[in-house]
């Protein structure tokens, strides 16, 4: 059954998942939060994929997911460093 889902269905449920991990960050640790770079954005992307019932350009996702996690797998990466 994996299979046969399209990579960009795996990517929206990778960035619905971060979305609402990002949400936890927020509550638990505010400060931690306001260091992340592009949590808001990822935050209100998943809440649009999970909340906004018109139709998703696939292609669209899958772009979004692939520059911007990028982005902010690099910011996460650097505090876990720091921390």
């Amino acid at each position: 059954m994996l299979k046969q889902v399209a990579p960009q269905w795996i990517w929206l449920f990778q960035e619905t998942l971060i979305g609402k991990a990002l949400r936890r960050v927020e509550s638990v640790s505010p400060n931690l939060f306001s260091r992340i770079a592009s949590a808001r954005l990822a935050m209100d992307f998943r809440n649009l994929l999970a909340h906004d019932y018109s139709p998703v350009d696939d292609d669209v996702v899958f772009g979004v997911a692939c520059s911007d996690l990028l982005s902010l797998m690099r910011d996460l990466e650097s505090l876990l460093l720091v921390d």
